[in-house]
Parts: structure tokens; sequence; C-alpha cells
């Protein structure tokens, strides 16, 4: 993994970009979370969103009004995600992992986000996960020291 700096974090019109990552197994993301996640980084930032094989991500634990949320979100261009397979990490200043009952199974051991994060510690960049998203962070590997990529950090919780 080689480190380098990139100032191709920000687009034209000078907003930042985020990542938001979200499984596509059926086990899904929280459609609560992921409402107010892509909420508040939308209205500050240029926001994308990226799943494993870029398929389109299950949301759980619908009620009424996300469900209607959701299906005009569905409408939108920026609802299509990318594949994490694609993402050049050096595009976004911060990452975001609502919470997601299915990051424990495809995003766990997920090699590409692996690569993600260990870009982003290496940038010192932000990384956020939420609930049941944070074991998305297990995928993280320091290839270099045959250990966990954010090994000797503290997390808060």
């Amino acid at each position: 993994m080689r480190c380098f700096l990139s100032m191709a974090s920000t687009t034209s019109g000078g907003r930042l970009n985020c990542l938001i990552v979200l499984p596509s197994c059926k086990e899904g993301v929280s459609s609560q979370s992921f409402i107010q996640c892509f909420t508040l980084t939308h209205s500050a930032f240029n926001v994308q969103i990226a799943t494993p094989g870029g398929k389109n991500p299950e949301f759980v634990e619908e009620e009424e009004q996300s469900r209607k949320w959701l299906n005009e979100f569905r409408t939108k261009a920026y609802a299509v995600p990318l594949s994490l397979e694609i993402i050049d990490a050096n595009r976004y200043s911060c990452l975001l992992i609502p919470h997601a009952p299915g990051a424990a199974i495809d995003l766990a051991n997920n090699a590409d986000l692996g690569e993600i994060l260990m870009h982003f510690i290496c940038e010192k960049k932000l990384i956020c996960a939420i609930g049941v998203g944070v074991t998305a962070l297990l995928s993280a590997k320091d290839a270099k020291k045959d250990c966990w990529g954010f090994k000797g950090y503290a997390l808060t919780g």
C-alpha cells in the first residue's frame, strides 16, 4: 500500500466528495440509518454510493415514511451505486458506513473495501462507521505489517 497526497477529493464546484459504502446482500442496510446519513452528508458533500459488485442495496426495517423517501430516492441518478472494485479512493475526502446488518456478511472481508480503508488510514481521511456498519472496518488489512489496519488506533463509540 503506497501513500501519496491527492487534491482530487473536491470537484470544480468546491464541494468535497463523500463515499457511502453499503452492503448488497439480503441482510441489507437499515433504512433509517441510511436516510439520516444520506440526508446529512448530501447537504454538505457530493455523495457517491458504492456496494460490492455495484448491486442495489437492500433496505431493511422500512416503515411507511422511509419507504416513501426511498422510493423517491431511487428515481435519482445518484441512487445507482458504483462497484467497490472501481472506486478511486483519491476522489473522496470522507467515507461513511451506516448501520447495516449486511456489513458483517459482505463488507467485513471485502478486499476492495480493505484497500479503500487502508488508503483512508494512510491519508488520515475521515472514516465514520455506525452500528453494525463498524464490522466493515474488519476488511482493512495492512499487508506490510500483516495485521489489522486500525491496530493501535483509538476508535470512538
